[in-house]
């Protein structure tokens, strides 16, 4: 299972959502997630300061994106969250989700 998020460094709602998968990143861990972030108009030193700050015991990798990664997924919204299942489908593409609605959406997920 994968998480795909969009979202820059800086914004508060984009914060709030590193809280909330934080706070079950142990869950996520023992599920076997990988957690993907995508940054938009974030230096490499502000994803290096991120990734300093942020303690996820998940499989995590932090990339930049650029204008057209952002065009490619017609990004208007951040902080957004995709949900990858197993066979790639996308199970969930939206804004902020709190962690007591990821973890029940990974939990049925992951239930084989």
């Amino acid at each position: 299972i994968i998480l795909l998020k969009l979202a820059t460094t800086w914004c508060p709602t984009c914060k709030q959502q590193v809280e909330e998968i934080a706070d079950i990143g142990s869950f996520l861990q023992e599920r076997d997630v990988a957690l993907l972030e995508v940054f938009f108009q974030d230096t490499e030193a502000m994803l290096q300061d991120h990734q300093k700050a942020t303690n996820y015991p998940m499989s995590h990798h932090v990339l930049q994106g650029d204008n057209k990664v952002a065009k490619a997924y017609n990004l208007y919204v951040i902080p957004r969250l995709l949900v990858i299942d197993r066979d790639f489908k996308v199970r969930r593409d939206g804004s902020l989700i709190s962690a007591y609605d990821l973890k029940r959406l990974v939990g049925e997920l992951a239930t084989p």
